[in-house]
């Protein structure tokens, strides 16, 4: 795979040679140490690099373009945790009516990540469509609708997989205080390509279906609700009743049991899962952005989400992983969350930027804080993640060899997240440097 990827970036730098204005290309590379690079209870710290490289055709005549984007992420600590992911996508905009601020911008995408054998179970593959359409109403006052339908598929851990559809309305305004104001509304809904099967069911994608793979709570169907034979760890006592694999409203959990950490986790991380394939989300947001000086500017950002119905899936117990894939650890689908941000740039000399901000999130979620549904009385899951991040940025400009122009970052990022659940209760510092130069 760094091969290959190797092998894209060299032939986009021949192109670059021979090119003219509508073709563009950019590369980066990114390094950190973070004290807590995993994001969970046990705070393993780590340095980290990514490479990233984008080239594409960008015509200036025409309404349409196409690119390719890749990035390759290595850990100093962790060879085996190495991953590149992969993106090809087009885009085709036009304008329609009398108005030419009138716009109809279709996106198609697909995109794949691979891992080392070890961590296997985060690849995916992922083909998506969008429309989105911005239509002015009256007095500047645009309308903006979007639809995005998006299939992602785990290979390696099929009862992940989903098709998503995603609907958003909204519309923005600008003032004469040199204000800016944008709210929208959003509708997701997932459906999974599975409903819960049990491990002898030979159609669990991955897993072995003679026990040693994928294996229920209390032993399976009938099991006695203790923890059975279950060698993942930390049952608390068993997730069914003896009464078949679900319970508490449609939700039960499996532990994954390879024996010991494999799959890339620890062995109490268990699946939750639900009867019912398919769930959905409402938010609303709303983005104010006020230039305070001609150098300065404020935003901002304030959202709710809302469940329909609690049906996230998602990988919970004694790991966290937003390194490894944050929707397989923390599905937005399952939970509500109150978030609130404030960002302010600043215009520095010497082309030099600056921007600071801070972050608080409530999030509720739908299982026991002690994961543990043979206790009705157990207090469900809450977090409150808060945080703050700065970053300064120099563009140093002049043309080398085949490079034009270079951006250099360094930033920081303090993130805090307080949970009822001792697994999610931690904190991180993480310190970055950066460089991105154009082709």
């Amino acid at each position: 795979m760094m091969r290959l990827f190797a092998g894209i970036m060299l032939i986009g730098l021949l192109l670059a040679s021979n090119t003219h204005a509508q073709w563009y290309g950019r590369i980066s590379i990114e390094s950190g140490y973070d004290d807590n690079m995993f994001r969970n209870y046990s705070a393993v710290d780590a340095l980290s690099s990514d490479f990233s490289f984008m080239y594409g055709y960008f015509p200036t005549d025409a309404n349409f373009a196409i690119n390719y984007s890749g990035s390759l992420t290595t850990f100093s600590e962790y060879p085996e945790r190495l991953y590149t992911t992969h993106t090809l996508g087009s885009s085709y905009a036009l304008t329609y009516g009398e108005n030419a601020n009138n716009t109809l911008t279709l996106l198609v995408a697909g995109n794949a990540r691979f891992d080392r054998q070890d961590y296997e179970i985060y690849d995916y593959r992922q083909v998506l469509g969008s429309a989105s359409l911005k239509h002015q109403l009256f007095n500047n006052l645009p309308l903006l609708l979007s639809y995005r339908a998006r299939h992602r598929s785990y290979p390696y851990f099929g009862e992940l997989s989903y098709l998503e559809h995603f609907a958003s309305i909204g519309t923005m305004a600008f003032f004469e205080t040199r204000t800016s104001i944008r709210v929208q509304a959003d509708l997701g809904i997932k459906n999974y390509s599975s409903s819960f099967r049990s491990a002898t069911d030979p159609g669990i994608d991955g897993f072995m279906a003679d026990g040693s793979g994928l294996t229920l709570e209390g032993g399976g169907p009938g099991g006695n609700g203790n923890g059975g034979n279950n060698d993942g760890g930390s049952n608390s006592g068993g997730s069914s009743s003896g009464g078949g694999p679900l319970n508490s409203g449609g939700a039960g959990r499996m532990g994954i049991n390879h024996g010991g950490q494999q799959l890339g986790m620890e062995q109490g991380v268990e699946y939750l899962m639900y009867d019912d394939p398919s769930t959905a989300q409402l938010s609303a947001w709303i983005n104010i952005g006020q230039s305070v000086t001609e150098f300065t500017g404020l935003s901002l950002r304030l959202l709710q989400r809302w469940n329909l119905t609690d049906r996230g899936r998602a990988f919970v117990g004694g790991a966290v992983d937003f390194i490894g894939e944050e929707e397989l650890f923390d599905d937005p689908y399952s939970y509500e969350s109150s978030e609130l941000s404030l960002t302010l740039t600043q215009i520095l000399p010497w082309s030099m930027k600056l921007r600071t901000g801070g972050f608080y999130l409530f999030k509720e979620y739908d299982y026991p804080a002690t994961l543990d549904y043979s206790d009705p009385a157990a207090a469900l899951r809450s977090d409150d993640r808060m945080g703050g991040w700065l970053t300064v940025e120099k563009t140093i400009g002049g043309k080398w060899l085949l490079f034009s122009g270079l951006d250099l970052s360094l930033g920081y990022v303090y993130l805090r997240n307080q949970s009822n659940t001792s697994y999610y209760d931690y904190s991180s510092n993480a310190l970055t440097f950066g460089i991105r130069t154009n082709l």
